[in-house]
């Protein structure tokens, strides 16, 4: 479990919350929650994952495959969010109504990759933009991602729990019923619950501090 407060990122006169909180299930389930305020609804939010090729966009959901590999993405909040895919030749790096062009020194890198592999630099030719459906200061943005190679035929199904102050998905994943919990005011705080069998295997909150990263694959 990792979170960052990105707002100082931000001018101050457009945001006054940028907090992402993101939870890894292993070994292949990624919850991501983004708590965003701004300081006017009229600006507008976005929430972007980039992709190296083409993504195939289902209602609240998108797949991208890369080699052997296969990348999920659903949208679980907001609930009216609309994604679309930015991408493609000549729209590569597309931002503010212009294609941004890499330098010569990426592009001699990219041409030595080519040559050597036959394959060139992975930089992401697409990304998929999600966005609110209506106005508002307030938004909490979401996402599951799983990911395995390209025999994984679907993503796990999920159901967005909601409580007072909380939100969070619930899913069952390799025999267990997975929940995990975020905070939508305050401090950055949450909760992760697993059960099997109907036993509590792990019932804790989400860590407040900076803890010892040695040992964590371990097992």
């Amino acid at each position: 479990y990792v979170a960052g407060d990105a707002t100082a990122c931000y001018s101050d006169r457009k945001c006054k919350l940028a907090l992402r909180q993101f939870v890894y299930v292993l070994p292949d389930v990624f919850v991501i929650c983004d708590r965003v305020t701004s300081t006017d609804p009229g600006y507008r939010k976005q929430w972007l994952l980039h992709t190296q090729n083409e993504p195939v966009i289902d209602g609240p959901q998108f797949r991208a495959d890369e080699g052997d590999g296969r990348l999920f993405c659903r949208t679980l909040l907001p609930r009216d969010a609309a994604l679309t895919k930015v991408g493609g030749p000549g729209k590569e790096f597309w931002a503010n109504g212009k294609n941004w062009e890499l330098n010569e020194e990426v592009l001699k890198r990219d041409a030595q990759q080519r040559e050597k592999t036959g394959k060139g630099m992975l930089w992401g030719g697409w990304r998929v933009e999600v966005s609110p459906g209506a106005a508002r200061t307030e938004d909490v943005f979401l996402h599951l991602l799983q990911v395995g190679d390209q025999s994984l035929p679907e993503m796990v199904a999920t159901e967005v729990v909601e409580e007072a102050g909380q939100v969070g998905v619930r899913f069952a994943y390799g025999g267990k019923r997975m929940e995990v919990w975020f905070a939508t005011t305050g401090e950055p705080s949450g909760r992760v619950r697993v059960a099997q069998d109907g036993n509590a295997l792990i019932d804790q909150e989400l860590s407040r501090e900076v803890q010892r990263q040695a040992g964590l694959g371990d097992g």
